[in-house]
């Protein structure tokens, strides 16, 4: 026969076990590799732009883009005055989460979508203002691979938590 102090040590280890098993997330993590690239969409101009030329952009981007969700627009304008030119650029940013997408495929996309939003943008908002250009041109970055943890339930990038250092006192 068993004594109680052996049985009170195999229950208690089941009972912690079983709590323990309960503490934490049930995520279920997987790695994938994104490729990345962007694309720089230049206009230079020796006029001041108008007021609202960023708030057009902003909207003929919107609607370029509504049913292109691998790629993402981000607007930069500035005055040099060393030079004294307005400059605006445009970063299009392309994600590529598929694996089955060749690295040509990615280079082919990104230098069809940046030369056709270059020409939309001419178009629908720099010719309707009369905005006479100095240049403008298309520059590319290389492409770059990481490796993201992502849920495997619903497909969503995984994201860690900002680090919180602990309230204990170290020694």
């Amino acid at each position: 026969m068993m004594n109680k102090y052996a049985l009170g040590t195999i229950v208690g280890s089941a009972l912690i076990g079983f709590f323990r098993s309960k503490i934490g997330s049930s995520i279920r993590l997987g790695l994938r590799k994104q490729r990345r690239t962007h694309s720089l969409i230049s206009f230079r101009s020796r006029s001041a732009y108008p007021e609202n030329l960023s708030n057009s952009i902003e909207a003929a981007l919107d609607r370029y883009l509504i049913n292109k969700p691998d790629f993402k627009a981000y607007i930069y304008d500035e005055w040099r005055e060393d030079v004294e030119d307005y400059r605006i650029q445009i970063k299009l940013e392309y994600l590529c989460n598929d694996k089955t997408v060749t690295d040509n495929d990615i280079w082919t996309d990104v230098e069809d979508e940046s030369g056709r939003l270059h020409d939309f943008l001419l178009d629908s908002v720099f010719s309707p203002l009369n905005i006479y250009l100095e240049n403008s041109y298309v520059e590319y970055e290389p492409l770059r691979q990481k490796d993201v943890a992502y849920n495997v339930d619903t497909g969503e990038d995984y994201s860690v938590s900002e680090y919180k250092t602990p309230k204990l006192r170290t020694r």
